[in-house]
């Protein structure tokens, strides 16, 4: 049963992301600027000259005085029921496979498939500690250490967020450019 979840999970995932990129429609005909275009504003292009609007570069009018900045990071918090959520859903498919007597699936689902994936998904600086905190709570590592356990996990995670896969796939689907 735990399998056959897991299959959804991830079928349902893929439609998503094919409708949030508009694949399921026939837009890759418009070329490499589209797809490259539509990366940019999903936020998962890799571009360094990546064009903003030039409302957000401009000051308002009334405001002269000096700009005070604070010491401290401002803190987004605005994706962290997002990774909890993913979290949760990692350790639910990690703990239904340790209970059908799938060990080692369960210990990859949890330190490397869930984190991967989940990273991908979130896009957050967040989900690097969820992950790892959802590993240990699961016990992915047996019974190797908590460092053992978190420092990977974090690693994977983090490459799962510097991953660019919606635009690899925009360009997949983008025509060729003629040289």
């Amino acid at each position: 049963m735990v399998p056959f979840l897991t299959i959804l999970t991830v079928a349902v995932l893929v439609w998503r992301y094919r409708k949030v990129l508009g694949l399921d429609k026939r837009w890759d005909q418009s070329g490499r600027s589209s797809a490259d275009d539509l990366a940019a504003r999903l936020g998962w292009s890799s571009q360094r000259g990546a064009q903003r609007p030039a409302a957000a570069s401009t000051k308002p009018a009334g405001s002269t005085g000096a700009v005070v900045r604070s010491y401290l990071p401002k803190i987004d918090s605005s994706r962290l029921p997002t990774a909890l959520a993913i979290g949760v859903l990692v350790a639910v498919v990690a703990l239904g496979l340790e209970l059908q007597g799938f060990s080692l699936l369960a210990s990859l689902v949890a330190i490397l498939i869930g984190p991967i994936f989940g990273g991908t998904y979130v896009r957050s600086w967040w989900w690097p500690l969820v992950a790892s905190v959802t590993a240990v709570i699961v016990g992915a590592g047996g019974e190797l250490g908590l460092l053992i356990v978190a420092v990977p996990v974090a690693a994977i995670a983090y490459a799962g967020i510097r991953t660019d896969v919606a635009a690899r796939i925009a360009r997949w689907n983008a025509e060729p450019e003629d040289h």
